[in-house]
């Protein structure tokens, strides 16, 4: 399982299941959810990596990848909060709702059941 600033776009990586061997980069999109994205070989599509979204915390402190900018860190932040202040009610217990951001290339809310 890899972190999403991790260096896991240059590392290098083997199927198990074709042998293909190649770098992170190469590899295909698979599953994701709010947590995190699989990786999968390019020739046969078995799954490689497993690599997590990062939280706010994480892109504030890898200044280096800083991929966001602090617009979208304050845009975040500020969804975040309102929503807390909202509390969201619906008919499943509110301690079912889970509220995450992601931030990958771009900003994205999901509200999960």
């Amino acid at each position: 399982m890899q972190k999403y600033y991790d260096n896991w776009e240059n590392e290098q990586f083997e199927c198990p299941k074709c042998k293909w061997h190649g770098p992170g980069s190469a590899l295909v999109l698979g599953d994701y959810n709010w947590e995190s994205a699989e990786r999968l070989c390019p020739l046969c599509e078995e799954c490689i990596t497993v690599v997590l979204h990062p939280t706010i915390g994480e892109t504030r402190a890898d200044r280096e990848s800083f991929r966001m900018g602090p617009k979208n860190i304050e845009a975040a932040e500020a969804r975040q909060a309102d929503f807390a202040l909202r509390k969201l009610r619906g008919t499943a217990p509110e301690s079912m709702y889970v509220l995450r951001p992601l931030l990958c290339r771009s900003s994205f809310w999901h509200v999960a059941l």
